[in-house]
């Protein structure tokens, strides 16, 4: 009876080791399956933590590089619009100075012109200051010559009308003879004849003058 209980036992606690070492054994299997993940865990995560290492970088190279992008477009932007306004200016400032030489062009061929009306106004007024010069002498010698020509007038005048003055006191004498001489009417005709005729030629003088 105790050697089939012992038995038995024997039994169950080979049954009991076999069962721990089974235990043990897929413990074993277990704790390495569970090394195994965790050590693939492990370099999961850093992978992972790599990966989101390398995306962030990733995203901040591709921030800065839309922002450089963005900046440098800009920059290219600005520089075309700066390289339009320069061909822009540039084609103005070529049409003001082809407007400027043409007129300058103008200005000089005016000028040119302004020139010569000046050389010939020059030579016209040199011309008339001549001619004014020449009628100041001859307005001054006419003036002399007119002095003169009057100064001798009234000499003349005043000899005529002395003469004038004596021929009426002849005429008078002559008069008062004639009366006295009555009987030679010859002599009388002619002596009234030549005072006729001195008289037209002293009226005649008077009157020129």
């Amino acid at each position: 009876m105790s050697e089939k209980v012992l038995q038995e036992f024997s039994a169950k606690i080979l049954k009991a080791k076999n069962l721990y070492e089974a235990t043990k054994n897929q413990c074993d299997v277990l704790r390495r399956e569970k090394e195994k993940l965790e050590r693939e865990y492990k370099q999961i995560y850093e992978v992972r933590k790599e990966a989101e290492l390398q995306e962030e970088n990733l995203k901040y190279q591709y921030e800065n590089s839309k922002k450089s992008n963005k900046e440098e477009s800009e920059k290219c932007a600005r520089e075309v619009d700066e390289l339009n306004n320069l061909r822009s200016l540039k084609k103005k400032l070529k049409r003001e100075k082809d407007i400027y030489e043409s007129e300058m062009m103008k200005n000089s061929l005016a000028l040119e012109e302004l020139v010569k009306q000046r050389v010939q106004l020059q030579q016209t007024a040199k011309q008339y200051s001549d001619k004014l010069e020449n009628i100041t002498a001859e307005r001054a010698a006419l003036q002399d010559e007119y002095v003169k020509t009057n100064s001798a007038i009234e000499d003349y005048t005043l000899k005529i009308k002395e003469l004038k003055e004596e021929m009426d006191t002849m005429k008078g004498l002559i008069s008062q003879s004639v009366l006295a001489v009555g009987n030679i009417p010859t002599s009388n005709q002619n002596i009234s004849q030549n005072l006729n005729a001195t008289n037209q030629h002293m009226n005649i003088n008077g009157g020129n003058n």
